[in-house]
């Protein structure tokens, strides 16, 4: 019976807006302000996403990891039949950008769960961790610094490890003509990505840090901010700015015309006070699909 309602609601909506909606009880829906922006808040976790894949399981009993690693970088990591979002939840997502854009919509907003720009693992990090770490991670470090070779990114349980997902959305994105501003968290440092399809500018992200959880410098003790997102960003050519050492939140501004992305860091997680040690500021206009120079 739930699921004839279901449909009930859905086929009502149908007719209602003359669009396929999703149902009340849907992972994923949106929101609309305005002509200012469209809100998509898509589900990337548990619909119809495959599993992650996982180097361990790839390069178990495999005696040359370097070529194992290529192979696999051309072959079932590419897989188009791969899904993050699934199906469904791609048509609700793809057929909302092009019609929030054609209503004349100023921002598209895709608000969602991991990050999506792509981040390698840099050739300096193979001196990050220390001469006397157990060999199990000597042994993940040597793996990531191959990996990065082969064209694999640093973390596969992101958007990063699911690029013909991505690359569809991106797709869409430019088909549409939408100014996409995407939205993610969930890896607990601040980043700023300008995403790209086929060599063109697609949109940008906006990555918010934690409030308290330990990032990606817990594992990188004694190597400064400058020196990680300096090296990042050199193995990684979407990311436009990153912090990986405060804790935080993000807030975001739109306006008709431009986007105000910022990062707010917390002076101190120790004690019970909002009290902030800094704002990080960057905007993108409309119609650039990239951050402003800084």
């Amino acid at each position: 019976m739930k699921a004839r309602a279901n449909g009930a609601r859905e086929a009502a909506a149908e007719r209602a807006h003359g669009e396929w909606m999703p149902a009340a009880d849907a992972r994923w829906r949106q929101y609309q302000a305005g002509d200012l922006a469209t809100i998509f808040l898509p589900e990337t976790r548990i619909t119809a996403r495959d599993r992650p894949f996982e180097l361990g399981e790839i390069l178990k009993g495999k005696r040359d990891v370097a070529a194992t690693l290529k192979q696999f970088a051309e072959s079932d990591y590419r897989d188009p039949a791969r899904q993050l979002m699934g199906a469904e939840q791609e048509n609700w997502l793809f057929d909302g950008l092009d019609r929030s854009v054609k209503s004349g919509t100023r921002w598209q907003v895709c608000a969602q769960q991991i990050v999506m720009g792509s981040l390698f693992t840099p050739s300096e990090s193979r001196n990050w961790f220390g001469a006397d770490q157990p060999d199990y991670v000597k042994r993940r470090v040597e793996v990531s610094q191959l990996a990065a070779k082969a064209g694999l990114p640093l973390n596969m349980d992101s958007w990063d490890g699911y690029p013909a997902a991505r690359s569809r959305l991106l797709a869409a994105a430019q088909k549409a003509d939408a100014d996409l501003v995407t939205l993610s968290g969930d890896s607990h440092n601040a980043w700023a990505f300008d995403l790209s399809h086929d060599g063109r500018p697609a949109g940008i992200e906006v990555g918010g840090h934690s409030v308290t959880s330990p990032g990606y410098e817990a594992y990188t003790k004694g190597i400064s901010d400058a020196a990680r997102v300096s090296a990042l960003r050199a193995s990684s050519p979407q990311l436009a700015w990153a912090n990986t050492q405060n804790r935080g939140y993000v807030s975001v501004q739109l306006t008709r015309e431009r986007v105000t992305a910022n990062w707010h860091n917390l002076e101190t997680i120790r004690s019970h006070t909002p009290a902030l040690k800094e704002t990080h500021s960057m905007t993108a206009a409309r119609g650039r699909r990239r951050y402003d120079a800084a």
